[in-house]
């Protein structure tokens, strides 16, 4: 026992040290990922665009391959590949495949490929779920196709036994350009529903992250036109960028003002045109876009991008040809514009000018090409999105961390208890084991006390009730008296016998145990039986099987004490000749009927001994039904059915 005890004490010093150690190693390891996470760019607002993106065909399961490509035009070296979730609404990823892998080459058929990463998505919430980018390194990798194939699908929400994968975007950047934008998509299973899901909506510019911005405590709203009443009224703003330079992007950031914080894309034209001049006086301007007479989707909070080959620029100008509405009225704003050459914005601090403009402290013509949008300061897409793929990917490590730690303080816990868990176990099984040794002694010696109680009313009362008996009998059939006194002489003997077959009963009692077997009860009823009904015309009969049935000791002898109180009452005074008596097994207990062709008697008239009385109370102690049916002149029947638990 001293070995044992020390075993466990040495377990306990044991288990305390490594969850010590444990815990501090998983400590150290959150408090490096959260230092990671602060450093950060902060929380996007996840916005719901309009176009949600690309959705495959329907797949009859899971591990159907389907995949999507991208043809960038031309050859590029690949900074990073960046894949946007899709999202209807409740900023959480839809479709994203749990696996999925990413080639680059330079031929379609995908002869050659590159894999820039084959991916497995772990089951946190907060890494499959999660709308934020998925970041890949291109490794500088030279390449003209992106293809995204989906390993693993995803099952479709609300038809059972479908599988898809979405995607929201795909972003390629190379040399500070995103030159996926408008490219050519291949698709050989889509679902074109739109203006929801398209395949030229993977390569558009809109997606779930909105404006590239890092907040700040008080943003400008932007450049603001004159207020009109005719919405088809033209109106423009320009920008000077002072010198002619090569640009290969136009980007348009909407605006959203401090004021009108519930509407996203204040101001934003319907329809609209882009152009571009070599010369300030915008004689021979270039078309980058036109909607036409086609209105253009509201891009809310998502900015509004345009890329084109490399072209020489000096004047970058928005014509808005159908305008805004506001409040019964018609505005055309911008929060920011852009001119993009080789990846960085050329237009912060141009000049600005409009054909016509509304002033106030938030919207001014320089707070256009200020590098404010958003809600706040702009900064570069490519890092921005790498920055919100690390922070989804740390945590998911924090979550698993998290996991990781709980699990090491239970067992550290579990392992601190187990020493005295084993102590008080110990302490409990000994003193068990004493109680159990003081209870079969205590049962042992009241099994010899009954047995001795039994052996002395046996051997001592019995026989001097035996011998009175006989000493009656005798007394009546050799002595010559009174006929009074052989009544008396006879009574003496049928009192000596009853006693004598309560005291069988009472020894029989006393030896069966707490639980005797129902079948014993059968027996010593029909021995009763055959004590009580002398000179009768009497049959006992048992339905079931009895053998395997036992209850309380406690219910034998109410059960028996009643059925010799109805015997009694039957040959005392019923006046009867005939007795019929069956004990019935039923499916929840027992069933007595006791019958006669005595005279009978009314139930309901008051009762003169206390036999009826008795019975009745024994039956509910027995939580018995008793049912006597008797009439004058025509015999009683009794019926007591007992439930055994």
């Amino acid at each position: 026992m001293l070995i044992f005890l020390g075993l466990v004490s040495s377990s306990r010093l044991f288990a305390e040290a490594w969850g010590k150690s444990e815990i501090e190693r998983i400590e150290r390891l959150e408090n490096e990922s959260l230092n990671e996470l602060r450093a950060l760019p902060e929380d996007c607002v996840v916005q719901t665009p309009v176009h949600a993106g690309f959705h495959s065909g329907f797949a009859p399961s899971s591990d159907s391959a389907r995949w999507v490509q991208i043809d960038l035009g031309s050859d590029y070296p690949i900074d990073g590949v960046v894949v946007v979730p899709a999202t209807l609404g409740n900023k959480t990823s839809y479709g994203f495949p749990l696996r999925f892998r990413i080639d680059a080459a330079s031929d379609p058929l995908m002869s050659e490929p590159e894999t820039l990463i084959e991916a497995f998505e772990p089951g946190q919430a907060e890494e499959h779920s999660s709308v934020y980018p998925r970041y890949v390194d291109g490794k500088k990798k030279e390449a003209r196709y992106i293809r995204f194939t989906a390993l693993s699908l995803a099952p479709e929400p609300r038809q059972k036994l479908k599988f898809i994968f979405c995607l929201g975007e795909i972003l390629v950047f190379s040399g500070g350009y995103n030159v996926a934008l408008c490219a050519k998509v291949l698709a050989p299973a889509s679902a074109e529903t739109n203006p929801t899901w398209a395949a030229s909506h993977l390569v558009d510019g809109c997606h779930a992250m909105g404006i590239p911005s890092v907040a700040t405590p008080r943003a400008l709203n932007g450049w603001h036109s004159a207020i009109f009443k005719n919405p088809t009224q033209n109106s423009w703003v320009q920008i000077d960028l002072g010198e002619s330079k090569q640009i290969g992007g136009i980007r348009l950031i909407p605006a959203h003002p401090a004021d009108y914080p519930d509407r996203s894309g204040f101001g934003f034209p319907v329809c609209f045109k882009v152009e571009t001049a070599v010369t300030p006086d915008f004689l021979e301007p270039s078309l980058v876009f036109d909607s036409g007479d086609r209105h253009f989707v509201n891009p809310g909070d998502i900015p509004v991008s345009f890329r084109f080959p490399q072209r020489e620029a000096r004047v970058v100008r928005v014509t808005a040809t159908e305008l805004w509405e506001r409040n019964r009225d018609y505005v055309f704003a911008l929060g920011e514009l852009e001119a993009l050459s080789g990846g960085t914005n050329v237009a912060l601090s141009s000049s600005v000018i409009s054909s016509d403009q509304t002033i106030t402290s938030l919207w001014k013509p320089e707070f256009l090409v200020d590098g404010n949008g958003g809600r706040g300061v702009l900064v570069d897409e490519h890092q921005w999105l790498k920055g919100l793929h690390q922070k989804r990917v740390l945590r998911g490590r924090l979550e698993l961390l998290s996991a990781q730690r709980q699990e090491a303080e239970r067992i550290a816990h579990d392992q601190l208890v187990f020493g005295g868990a084993v102590l008080c176990a110990i302490a409990c099984l000994s003193a068990l084991g004493f109680g159990l040794s003081l209870r079969s002694s205590r049962r042992k010696e009241i099994a010899r006390l009954r047995n001795q109680i039994s052996k002395d009313l046996h051997d001592e009362i019995g026989s001097s009730l035996c011998s009175i008996r006989l000493i009656s009998e005798m007394s009546g059939c050799h002595m010559q008296k009174a006929s009074d006194d052989r009544e008396a002489l006879s009574e003496i003997g049928t009192l000596a016998a009853q006693s004598t077959e309560a005291l069988r009963e009472i020894v029989w009692m006393v030896k069966s145990g707490d639980f005797p077997s129902c079948a014993m009860l059968v027996e010593q009823m029909r021995r009763s039986a055959g004590g009580l009904l002398l000179g009768l015309e009497w049959n006992f009969a048992s339905h079931g099987s009895f053998s395997d049935q036992n209850a309380p000791l406690e219910l034998h002898r109410d059960m028996l004490m009643f059925f010799r109180e109805c015997l009694h009452n039957i040959a005392r005074h019923s006046s009867a000749t005939r007795v019929q008596i069956v004990l019935s097994r039923t499916l929840h207990g027992l069933c007595l009927s006791i019958s006669d062709n005595g005279i009978g008697f009314d139930p309901k008239a008051p009762a003169v001994g206390q036999g009826l009385q008795n019975m009745r109370e024994r039956a509910a102690r027995m939580d018995g039904e008793l049912v006597i049916n008797s009439v004058q002149g025509g015999g009683t029947k009794i019926i007591l059915e007992v439930p055994l638990r």
